[in-house]
């Protein structure tokens, strides 16, 4: 709206979390860094909604369509992503080549899932998503299908945020996580219970960038392959859910003030008597709008046993807390 493009063939389009009303836009101009590209599509979407939970401002989202035009390696390394022309490019290092199949303009892998108390793997078909937060998110039929919780195994409830609204599910433990060569062990995943009709999928769930992370990647769909380089200095850290109980996110206006939105029971907030809707105003003596929301996050992650000093705000009421961090699942 802004920019003042016009958008064609206005609908109610059902996306995860609900219905959104997207429309189309053609003769479009894309420029990233010195490259430029003429005559191209995009759909329009509400995203302002992501924004408290991601902590940043989200003009856009690129998708498959743009991303499988190139050669695309991610260094997270170095925080950049290389562009280069499918017809020209040769890979020449050593990362493992993980075969890619492309269905409905989605891309998939083949990985396994090796249950806690198990020493066989179930495989699934896993949706590459560099945009989610999340190391893996299960969809509800793979679950149920393959008895991947077992009877008495801790789960935690959670809620999330989608394009079309809230999703409703839980976290649990798994044994390990193989995608390649590589073996992931002993680490906390998501399911999704209920997300406005998608969490009954045909795939698996959903590969995101807390296992992506864990390497430097290539992208090449034009041959068909992801290639995984795997980053030595973050490659063994533990992957794990919050150990404090709080749902923390930003307020939408200057996403600079971060408000509790939920607070798990039985957990180091709940025995602080932390309430939805509290105030951050400092995290360990440094004033929360300093902070980002992801750096909050890692905070409230652990280690284990690490205590957190937290300034509130409740209405007209300032107080201190001290959390003492403990795995809850």
């Amino acid at each position: 709206a802004a920019l003042g493009i016009e958008l064609q063939n206005i609908q109610q389009v059902p996306q995860p979390g609900g219905e959104i009303e997207m429309g189309t836009a053609t003769g479009l101009s894309f420029a990233i860094a010195k490259m430029k590209l003429d005559n191209q599509s995009a759909r329009s979407a509400p995203l302002s909604s992501l924004e408290p939970i991601i902590g940043r401002r989200l003009d856009g989202i690129l998708g498959h369509d743009f991303i499988s035009q190139f050669a695309i390696r991610i260094d997270y390394a170095n925080k950049s992503i290389t562009f280069y022309s499918p017809d020209g490019f040769e890979y020449k290092g050593t990362g493992e080549i993980i075969p890619v199949n492309v269905l409905e303009r989605e891309p998939f892998i083949l990985a396994e899932i090796v249950p806690v108390g198990s020493q066989k793997g179930v495989p699934g078909k896993f949706k590459i998503d560099t945009g989610s937060f999340g190391s893996l998110g299960l969809n509800k039929n793979f679950l149920d299908d393959n008895d991947l919780v077992k009877k008495g195994q801790a789960r935690l409830a959670v809620t999330g945020e989608a394009g079309g609204g809230p999703t409703t599910g839980f976290a649990f433990r798994i044994k390990a996580f193989k995608i390649g060569k590589s073996l992931i062990p002993n680490m906390v995943i998501g399911a999704t219970t209920e997300s406005g009709g998608f969490e009954e999928r045909n795939d698996a769930g959903t590969l995101g960038a807390e296992i992506l992370t864990k390497y430097n990647v290539t992208l090449d769909y034009v041959r068909g392959r992801m290639i995984l380089e795997k980053r030595k200095d973050v490659f063994d850290a533990p992957i794990e859910f919050d150990m404090s109980g709080l749902q923390v996110r930003a307020d939408a206006d200057t996403l600079r003030r971060y408000f509790i939105d939920s607070v798990l029971p039985d957990s180091p907030g709940a025995e602080c008597e932390l309430q939805k809707g509290d105030e951050i105003l400092k995290l360990d003596l440094q004033p929360a709008s300093e902070l980002k929301l992801h750096q909050i996050w890692r905070s409230l992650r652990g280690p284990e046993n690490k205590s957190l000093k937290l300034q509130i705000k409740r209405g007209d009421l300032i107080f201190e807390k001290t959390l003492t961090l403990r795995v809850l699942i």
